[in-house]
Parts: structure tokens; C-alpha cells; sequence
């Protein structure tokens, strides 16, 4: 699973950056729906603004509805009104308040051989205090000699039910992997599960999930297999402007029991490169180990990549 990203609508860090620019006494506060309130704050805690009202009284905004201040700048230059101008026409359609985040990248030679390499990969979720959603779609593709060496798409959707107060939760996914160099080719899965949440701060989140489902697969065989399922997910902010992300997930095959397995790792670092822009530089690897992989093919199929990303 490609969890490259932290693709939650207002995190910790962001909301008390918000906070933080507002004036402390008269100010106009924007919230996530597109509506601003406009008054004194008088107080603020570690989830939530307090604000009096000169009509309502004192009212308590929780910061995760609270739109972050660098979303709320005026763009500066022609490039960035239009790059603005573009999010807000795509949040429009798809899935309209998620964050977001699209990156590329790209590598190639001409001359005694010609090649070209392609990453792509687009990120969106949304969190709140039930519900997280997170979809991750990546796309790699090579050529060498106008032949092509690499085509795959990864395309997962993550649902987690959350409790407050709790650090256990429920989840769903589903996933869609298209490969031309394997023996299976197009491959759908699905899991259910509990997950439980072993550190939830500012600086280091650690999830651990564990489930039961299964994966089928097309191509030179078509069969369905079920599968357990373990991973552990680690997200690290390094800085305000830098982060580390990390996850390990473990397939053993159910029927026969471990009769066969597939382990997924991956990380991500990113830097952002314009404070307040949404520019960040993405670096990452992905590897997938395969204990049966078919006749001819690697058990490990090891990607790695750097690419421009750009959140809106």
C-alpha cells in the first residue's frame, strides 16, 4: 500500500499554525465548510478555539474545522493564482474537502540508449473524529529503446471507523494492481479489520493493523486466495517542513496456512521547498516480496523514485 503522504484535512501541526495567525483579539476565522466567523478570541486549548460572538456569544471551534492559515493566503504571482485557481476547481469534483496532494517525476537518456522513466502518484484523505478515509493512487512506467521495461498502477481506498477516546478502530480497504511483468497482471483485494493506535502525538504516530480477507488474481493464473494480514504504520514530523513516513505490512497466505506469503515496505521523506506553497521534494521506495512469484520472476520487486509534489 502506498502510504505516501499524510493526507489528513487539518493535522495538529496545522490547525495550531492557524490559531497561531490569528490576531489575538478581533479576527475573522474560516472554516472548512467556507464559512468565517468573525470576533474576539478569548481562549484556546489544545483541540478547539474559543470565540466571543458579538451576536452568538462565546462559541468553541474545534481546530480540525478550522482552514489553515497558509490555505487562506492571497497567492502572490500569476503562477500561483492559477495554481490556486486549479485545486479549487479539482476539490470541486473530486472528492470536494479532502486534502490532497499530486507528485511526478521523471528520468530519461538520449543518445547511445534512449530511456524513460515515469512516476506519478496522487493522494487524497480526509479525517474526523469517526470517520479517516485515505485513497493513494501511483502510477511507474519505463521505456528502454522505445520498449517498455515497467508498467504498473497501484490504486488502494482505506477506510478506518474511529472511536473517540479509544486508541482502537475499525477498517476496511480495498485495492485495484495492475502489473505487466508478473504472472498475474491485474490483481483486486480486499481486507477487514481492528487496528489500534500505540502512539498519537505531534511528533510520531504508530498504527498497527491486523485482518482477514484475500486477493484474485488474472492473468497466466486466475485464482483467489485468502489472506491474513499484519502492518504497522509509522509517521514521523521531523520539522515543520520535513517529514518521514514508514509502513511494513505482512500477506500470509490462509488456504493452506502460510503455505506462502507477500510482505510490502515502503517510506517516504519530504521537504518542503516554498514555505506556505504546497511544494514539497518527494523521496521514496517501495518493495513487495513475493515467496512465490511464478516461473521467471524476481521475489522482490523493488521501486524507488523522487519526484515534485504539490499539496492543494
Amino acid at each position: 500500500m502506498s502510504r505516501l503522504r499524510k493526507p489528513l484535512p487539518v493535522s495538529g501541526l496545522a490547525a495550531s499554525l492557524a490559531v497561531l495567525s490569528l490576531q489575538v483579539h478581533a479576527a475573522e476565522i474560516e472554516l472548512v465548510d467556507g464559512d468565517t466567523i468573525n470576533g474576539e478570541i478569548v481562549e484556546t486549548t489544545d483541540d478547539a478555539v474559543i470565540v466571543e460572538h458579538p451576536t452568538l456569544g462565546k462559541l468553541t471551534i474545534a481546530k480540525d474545522q478550522i482552514v489553515p492559515a497558509d490555505k487562506t493566503k492571497t497567492p502572490e504571482t500569476d503562477a500561483e493564482k492559477a495554481a490556486a485557481e486549479l485545486g479549487n476547481w479539482v476539490d470541486s469534483w473530486f472528492f470536494p474537502g479532502w486534502d490532497k496532494s499530486f507528485a511526478a517525476g521523471f528520468t530519461g537518456t538520449d543518445g547511445n540508449s534512449d530511456t524513460l522513466n515515469i512516476y506519478a502518484a496522487l493522494n487524497t484523505g480526509y479525517e474526523d473524529d469517526f470517520d479517516r478515509w485515505a485513497l493513494d493512487m501511483s502510477y511507474f512506467r519505463g521505456e528502454t529503446d522505445g520498449e517498455t521495461t515497467q508498467a504498473q498502477f497501484k490504486g488502494i481506498l482505506t477506510k478506518d471507523w474511529l472511536k473517540p477516546d479509544t486508541p482502537v478502530f475499525y477498517w476496511a480497504q480495498g485495492s485495484y494492481q495492475f502489473d505487466r511483468f508478473t504472472d498475474w497482471e491485474s490483481r483486486f483485494a480486499g481486507f477487514v479489520g481492528i487496528g489500534y493506535v500505540f502512539i498519537d502525538g505531534d511528533v510520531h504516530t504508530v498504527r498497527g493493523r491486523a485482518g482477514v480477507g484475500g486477493k484474485y488474481e488474472l492473468g497466466d493464473v486466475n485464482e483467489f486466495t485468502p489472506e491474513a494480514m499484519g502492518g504497522i504504520e509509522w509517521d514521523w514530523a521531523i520539522s515543520e517542513t520535513q517529514t518521514f513516513a514508514f509502513y511494513n505490512y505482512f500477506y500470509p497466505s490462509l488456504d493452506p496456512a502460510f503455505s506462502e506469503f507477500r510482505n510490502l515496505t515502503g517510506a517516504a521523506y519530504e521537504v518542503e521547498l516554498a514555505a506556505g506553497k504546497g511544494l514539497k521534494l518527494r523521496l521514496g521506495l517501495e518493495n513487495e516480496y513475493n515467496s512465490d512469484p511464478g516461473a521467471g520472476f524476481d521475489e522482490n520487486d523493488l521501486k524507488y523514485f523522487g519526484a515534485l509534489a504539490f499539496d492543494f
